[in-house]
């Protein structure tokens, strides 16, 4: 009933709107290197969770709502919408890492093993073969000539890292071993490298010409002849064969007498040469 002529009219009305319910969002490191603030989550409304953690030695797999918890309920920065407050707990799965072996021309042995932070790990004695070498052990470089875990020994691997690690190789050598045979010969062995042909050493004997070398002791025909190449790749003992040296004989400070017929010298004739 009231006109207004010429003018405003305002009205004014205050209303009460309830405060949303609140919800407190906490957060464990169990473990972690540092642990997120507290949250606080309004009904109805949608968070978004704490960001990654960090911890040495370990991958962040998400939040669990239990301290032994390996199951994730939340991943990093997901959207919790439950209206209820609740303390989430970091889920860690520890790091592992790849050892690989490469046999390094070799065939066999080993291929990976898995080395898991913080723990040593005791390297395999599975070993591959290679045709003509000796193994060595490991080395982390591929042109190594000795070995960073040497074979016969426990060898353990500390660092947390992944590596692959080479096989080291030497070729196989065999001892030539020389019996002169009442000569004498320099070196008395020799050390010949696998499939590299070695030159035989030549004994001397006085009286003696060299024939070559047999393979027995009681042999009198020759394996390898003078200065002949051993191929084989084996070790062996070669002994000497040898033959008397022939020298034409020569007659010296002979002297000749005319005798009788018992042998006896007649006159003063005789000869001398």
């Amino acid at each position: 009933g009231i006109d207004v002529v010429g003018g405003t009219m305002s009205v004014s009305k205050t209303v009460s709107i309830p405060k949303l319910p609140t919800y407190t969002i906490k957060y464990n490191a169990n473990g972690g290197s540092s642990t997120p603030d507290d949250q606080t989550k309004y009904y109805g409304k949608a968070i978004t969770l704490a960001k990654a953690i960090s911890r040495t030695g370990y991958t962040f797999q998400g939040w669990g709502t239990s301290a032994s918890d390996t199951t994730v309920d939340y991943k990093a920065e997901a959207s919790y919408t439950t209206n209820a407050s609740d303390t989430f707990y970091a889920i860690w799965k520890i790091n592992t890492y790849k050892v690989t072996f490469d046999a390094n021309g070799g065939t066999g042995g080993p291929t990976s093993q898995t080395k898991t932070y913080g723990k040593d790990l005791t390297l395999t004695t599975s070993a591959p073969s290679r045709t003509g070498f000796d193994f060595l052990g490991w080395s982390t470089s591929k042109t190594a000539t000795s070995a960073t875990y040497p074979t016969g020994k426990t060898n353990v691997y500390k660092d947390n890292k992944a590596i692959t690690l080479y096989a080291v190789w030497k070729k196989k050598t065999y001892t030539v071993t020389y019996d002169a045979k009442g000569g004498t010969v320099s070196p008395t062995s020799h050390t010949k490298t696998h499939d590299v042909a070695l030159k035989l050493a030549t004994p001397t004997r006085t009286g003696y010409i060299f024939k070559g070398w047999a393979t027995s002791s009681t042999s009198t025909s020759v394996a390898y002849a003078p200065g002949a190449n051993y191929t084989s790749n084996a070790k062996i003992t070669l002994y000497a064969v040898w033959e008397i040296e022939y020298k034409k004989p020569t007659i010296s400070n002979l002297q000749v007498s005319r005798c009788d017929g018992s042998g006896n010298p007649v006159g003063d004739e005789a000869e001398t040469s």
